[in-house]
């Protein structure tokens, strides 16, 4: 069992002022705890998949309780943030999260970091099979190779189980698309791809695996980027620069002598018992108006029959401790398994009762009144990073960029409801901000994305450009943007 003794001996020397921030960041960077801009510190927490159980969730909120967050922050690839944290509650956290089985190894840092699934997997009809099973093994596998944690720069792994989600598959250090041959499950899997500096689309590695090799697949490239990363420039250090310098049929090769002699267990996942579900008898009446515009904005039929899919929207994807209490108290009222989080920074409810919508309804109103949850209003739904304000590689105030879009499309959406119903999750899903060219919100893959950059010692806006519409990555416009234009290009684009 892991005791952080290393780090707490170096936050005591941070605390008595005899190391600086810089010097302690080797020690906390693997576990996804940065000082940030106002001298506070953020500590990620690991949230496999993104999904989150009642049981997992009051983890959780014990654990934002005891480290006096000032607020909660839901990211871009599917974990939690505490924020604001004071350096003296580091040391409690840490030891509490590894009470509850929630440590932060791979948090941050040349780690292997956090697996990527898709919010509604196995609850869409294009659902090839649910992934989140292997991808609990391969996590729980992962963490005992000891050299994923110490890695040349970090290894990001997504698992996907639809075929329009390839896209997404083929951005990461390494992904996995679930597929059938034959009738068996199993997985078409690339590597060496990435958003970043220089992003690049991964090469297909293997037409088709039995789910079971997925750790074997995993390990290979564990292998091969611990032995050929670069770990004397930083800058070149991803997987796919290891890529593009052998060229794709030459990286293919290479993956492939680790993968035909990796030693590795097959995946054998437990999959979860059908559980009885304690429901009341009836529901609280409708008292709120707008009923039928949030149905129609924030809900669709789940494959499962008499269950919904409930989109709930998280303003700039924070959330304070008594809000999480809040949706734990709606959890167990509703008698729900989880919760699923989404890289738009927010989550779906993924097996509520569909005759109790118009309760739920009401008890978002009621119990998170400062959260517009029923996306009233398009301020803060815009995903952006966290921004220059609170990251200190930050270059400009993404979020800050969000709000005027937001605004600007209220202004445009007043009086024209039918219509925000239509679009509304279209324009969002459309534009991502990054405020620096770290791709914190994958910008490059999306139809308007863009990031902060100085230029001429000038702070502005790139926009990023595709050629046709089903490219997957597109290319920086030459001129960037002034602030002050940005909202207006990006309205201009939207066709609004």
């Amino acid at each position: 069992m892991y005791d952080y003794t290393k780090e707490k001996e170096a936050l005591e020397e941070f605390l008595a002022g005899t190391k600086t921030a810089a010097e302690i960041k080797g020690f906390f960077s693997p576990y996804g705890i940065y000082q940030q801009k106002n001298g506070l510190f953020m500590m990620r927490l690991r949230i496999n998949g993104g999904r989150v159980s009642l049981e997992k969730l009051r983890k959780i909120i014990e654990i934002a309780k005891c480290s006096k967050a000032e607020y909660l922050h839901f990211t871009t690839r599917e974990a939690i943030q505490l924020h604001n944290v004071d350096p003296k509650r580091i040391s409690p956290v840490l030891d509490l999260c590894l009470d509850l089985g929630l440590p932060f190894r791979g948090g941050g840092g040349d780690t292997f970091r956090n697996i990527l699934l898709p919010p509604l997997g196995g609850l869409r009809e294009e659902s090839v099979f649910d992934v989140y099973p292997y991808a609990e093994e391969l996590k729980k596998y992962i963490f005992t190779v000891e050299e994923a944690f110490h890695l040349p720069r970090k290894i990001k792994i997504a698992m996907f189980d639809a075929p329009q989600d390839e896209k997404f598959v083929r951005v990461q250090d390494l992904g996995f698309l679930a597929i059938k041959k034959d009738g068996m499950k199993g997985f078409r899997v690339w590597g060496g791809g990435g958003i970043g500096r220089n992003s690049a689309e991964g090469v297909l590695l293997l037409d088709f695996i039995p789910v079971a090799k997925a750790a074997g697949a995993a390990k290979a490239m564990i292998d091969l980027f611990s032995e050929h990363g670069n770990r004397t420039n930083r800058a070149q250090a991803r997987i796919r620069y290891i890529a593009k310098a052998l060229g794709a049929e030459e990286f293919r090769k290479l993956y492939l002598s680790y993968y035909e002699k990796v030693d590795a267990p097959d995946l054998k996942p437990e999959f979860g018992k059908s559980r009885e579900r304690i429901l009341p008898k009836s529901f609280s009446a409708h008292l709120n108006p707008g009923l039928d515009a949030w149905k129609r904005l924030n809900t669709r039929p789940s494959v499962k029959e008499g269950e919904s899919l409930v989109h709930v929207r998280i303003p700039r994807g924070n959330l304070k401790t008594k809000d999480l209490e809040s949706i734990a108290w709606i959890m167990e009222k509703y008698s729900l398994a989880e919760f699923r989080l989404t890289p738009a920074r927010d989550f779906y409810f993924v097996d509520f009762p569909t005759d109790a919508l118009p309760a739920l309804y009401d008890d978002l109103l009621k119990l998170l009144p400062k959260v517009d949850t029923t996306l009233k209003s398009f301020v803060g739904q815009i995903v952006t990073c966290v921004g220059c304000t609170v990251c200190k590689i930050g270059i400009l105030d993404s979020p800050e960029l969000g709000e005027r879009i937001g605004k600007a499309l209220d202004q445009y959406f007043e009086n024209r409801e039918e219509e925000k119903i239509r679009l509304a999750d279209s324009i969002i899903d459309k534009i991502r901000i990054s405020g620096c060219p770290s791709c914190c919100t994958a910008h490059p893959m999306a139809e308007i994305g863009l990031n902060g950059l100085i230029k001429g010692g000038a702070k502005c806006w790139q926009f990023y450009a595709k050629e046709t519409p089903d490219q997957i990555l597109g290319t920086p416009e030459p001129e960037p943007t002034p602030d002050e234009d940005a909202v207006a290009k990006i309205m201009q684009k939207l066709g609004l």
